[in-house]
């Protein structure tokens, strides 16, 4: 692009704290590291090699819908890049998570989808 933007982080709004930051660690591997407390808020950043996913969560925040699909305007989904769609897809149901798998006419995995315990979608594809 003409301005060499690249992406810092994605922020998402959550309910449950605590809940939400072991979730990203034991479904994504992702680090728990900076914290920020204010009188406003709370946030997470949590981090793995190329990403940076910032947990938010403040006292009486609601989710505006219940799910975001195609006919609503806003946040949809984090998307994300995998060498190794398979071993996450593996890691993900052997937690219990409802993966919804789109794979090629081969049977290889092409795109992985799948929500936390609150309903923020996550897409991972095959890079």
């Amino acid at each position: 692009n003409a301005f060499g933007l690249t992406l810092d982080h994605v922020t998402i709004g959550v309910a449950d704290f605590d809940k939400e930051i072991d979730w990203y660690h034991r479904a994504l591997g992702l680090q728990p590291n900076t914290v920020l407390h204010t009188p406003k808020f709370e946030a997470q950043k949590m981090t793995g090699p190329g990403i940076r996913i910032d947990l938010i969560h403040q006292d009486g925040s609601v989710r505006p819908t219940p799910t975001m699909g195609f006919d609503k305007q806003g946040y949809m989904h984090v998307a994300l890049v995998s060498p190794d769609l398979q071993t996450l897809y593996d890691h993900l149901t052997g937690m219990g998570v409802a993966v919804e798998a789109n794979r090629d006419k081969s049977g290889k995995l092409m795109v992985i989808t799948f929500q936390d315990p609150e309903g923020n979608a996550v897409e991972v594809l095959r890079n």
